[in-house]
């Protein structure tokens, strides 16, 4: 279920962009707060606020949520292993982008 969280974000996004005429610029990441980039030129900065996107945030709390339940572990448990392997992509993605450009989400 977790999943429709997606889901929804891209509906949200493709409104933003379809009322913007354009894709430039759409963001629900903190990743709106600095200018947008030109196209491949995303600096380290805007590449790692990109990944504290509004949808995702949620949508791991969902996965905490449910992975706690079905599993009975405890959410602070769950909480710690999921948030271990996001800030590993995190990091992973971020430092590849530079290299690889969109590939990783950069």
């Amino acid at each position: 279920w977790s999943s429709l969280v997606g889901a929804l974000g891209a509906v949200i996004k493709t409104l933003l962009i379809l009322s913007k005429g354009t894709s430039q610029g759409v963001s629900t990441s903190l990743a709106v707060l600095l200018p947008t980039p030109e196209w491949g030129q995303s600096s380290v900065l805007h590449r790692l606020l990109s990944k504290f996107d509004l949808f995702t945030i949620w949508e791991l709390i969902l996965w905490i949520v449910g992975l706690a339940v079905v599993y009975r572990f405890t959410t602070k448990k769950l909480a710690t292993l999921v948030l271990s392997l996001w800030a590993l992509w995190i990091v992973i993605s971020v430092a590849l982008g530079g290299v690889l450009g969109g590939v990783f989400g950069g």
